[in-house]
């Protein structure tokens, strides 16, 4: 500018082969003992959701039963591959009734979701505390994290107080770092180093963990460090962020997590590939994708789900840099051309934890053009995100 498990079934009783009598002798014992030589193991059972009435049946944790994650091999060798894909459902055991006679247990609460997720938002530029809190205050809740944007050469004698300010909110911060009108060749030559630089030791001084998303949607063509403009070519750009990276970590800003993030790719976009630094200079993947409904913009207009705008993107990135944990850095969408709160729900409730190395998703809140992506572009909307801000699946924060 993305099971419950299955309950164990009660083994099978086995009793006597068809058509044989059981010997009298035995029969008249269990008579005088009063005891029954047949019973079958109760088993508990729990109701399972229905799709109808998404907001009702989601209303605050991840859906059951969502689409089954896409595989692919690259994901293997991530550590990620081995964690849940999706908030689990309401589990079943097997129970074997006692014979004598007592009350009986009650189905199992459902359990709360194992994954906890980070969501985050940008609110607003330029940003203040008073603007993230009323952000906040209209959605019912702060945000695990917030996205900021930042031009060159601006604010570098504020890093630690502005890093400060954010954290006492509770809230994680990705920075996002724009050399704005700067081409990829002056950066890498250290035309700006002094800023760069300055930066760096702000950082440093601040000495905890803060994220920068340096030259975002570089695959595009509509920032000066994009390619093709200015003569940008993808080596230039990994020259240049491994210019930028290796001055913070001669100043010993080494809490400073580096986050790559491209467009999600369509049409004549450069592969991830031709544009990544390398596992060793970046710490974090992001994408940026957005359901722009029948509003006009680069692409053919049509609503789309989260599945459509990500899952190509996000398993190209995750062959690119397995390992490595993603973020939906920019998401949003239109109202025109479909239900909008519906759209909410459902990317956030039942697709997002279809795709394990997600670990985090950012709403920009923004009317871009005839766009309105705000959540609170009509009273639904706003309704259906201050639900996802209660589910306990989207509690977590940035680690």
């Amino acid at each position: 500018m993305p099971r419950p498990d299955p309950s164990t079934p009660p083994r099978p009783r086995r009793g006597p082969a068809s058509g044989r009598a059981l010997p009298l002798a035995i029969l008249a014992v269990a008579a005088v003992a009063g005891a029954s030589l047949l019973w079958a193991p109760a088993r508990s059972t729990a109701p399972q959701p229905t799709d109808s009435g998404l907001a009702a049946a989601l209303g605050g944790t991840a859906a059951s039963s969502p689409e089954p994650p896409e595989t692919f091999p690259a994901a293997s060798a991530s550590p990620s591959a081995t964690e849940p894909t999706g908030t689990p459902g309401p589990t079943t055991k097997a129970r074997t009734s006692n014979p004598s006679p007592g009350p009986t247990k009650p189905p199992s609460a459902p359990k709360p979701p194992r994954i906890h997720l980070a969501l985050g938002a940008w609110a607003g530029q330029p940003w203040t505390v008073s603007s993230l809190k009323s952000f906040s205050s209209m959605v019912g809740g702060t945000p695990g994290a917030f996205i900021t944007y930042l031009s060159w050469p601006d604010r570098a004698d504020s890093v630690v107080s502005d890093e400060r300010a954010i954290a006492r909110l509770g809230a994680a911060h990705v920075m996002t770092w724009a050399p704005m009108g700067m081409d990829l060749k002056s950066i890498w030559r250290g035309d700006h180093d002094a800023y760069v630089r300055q930066y760096a030791k702000g950082a440093a001084a601040y000495g905890k963990r803060f994220y920068i998303r340096l030259m975002h949607e570089m695959n595009g063509d509509w920032y000066s460090w994009g390619q093709g403009v200015n003569g940008n070519t993808a080596a230039d750009f990994v020259k240049a962020w491994r210019h930028v990276h290796d001055i913070f970590v001669e100043e010993g800003a080494t809490k400073v997590k580096w986050v790559w993030s491209p467009n999600v790719r369509y049409g004549s976009l450069l592969p991830f590939a031709d544009l990544y630094p390398g596992s060793h200079y970046v710490d974090w993947v992001a994408l940026d994708g957005y359901n722009w409904g029948l509003d006009p913009h680069l692409g053919q207009p049509a609503w789309q789900s989260f599945k459509s705008i990500f899952a190509s993107s996000y398993r190209q990135l995750r062959a690119v840099a397995p390992g490595k944990p993603v973020m939906i850095a920019e998401i949003a969408s239109t109202e025109n051309g479909g239900d909008k709160a519906a759209w909410i729900l459902k990317t956030f409730l039942q697709d997002v934890p279809d795709y394990p190395a997600i670990k985090a998703v950012f709403w920009n809140n923004n009317i871009d053009g005839p766009s309105d992506f705000r959540v609170q572009s009509s009273k639904s909307a706003l309704n259906a995100f201050r639900k996802v801000v209660d589910s306990s699946l989207w509690s977590g924060t940035l680690p």
